[in-house]
């Protein structure tokens, strides 16, 4: 596999890159899971241990239910369009189905 390939398998969504470093800060495995952004929030700002700029508005939608295409942009839900067939999606906190 050449290195332009690699690369875009490992490229974060905009979101995903945002709660990496709340992650990081701060990880959240042991999170209940939540359906809104506002339970999230309330979760992460009740268990902070390392001070992180927390942001104001949510970074992805949070609800029971949704489609990925809602969420991931088509260069990752469909790789094989753009020559990568072997992608692999990352998510962000647990949601409550």
């Amino acid at each position: 596999m050449n290195s332009p390939s690699l690369n875009s398998l490992m490229k974060l969504e905009t979101a995903e890159i945002e709660y990496k470093k709340l992650y990081v800060a701060n990880p959240y495995d042991n999170f209940k899971p939540v359906s809104t952004w506002q339970a999230f929030a309330d979760q992460y700002r009740a268990k902070m241990k390392n001070p992180v700029k927390f942001p104001d508005q949510p970074l992805s939608d949070i609800r029971p239910r949704f489609f990925e295409s809602e969420f991931f942009s088509q260069t990752v839900i469909h790789p094989e369009q753009n020559g990568n067939s072997n992608s692999k999606l990352i998510y962000p906190p647990p949601f409550k189905f």
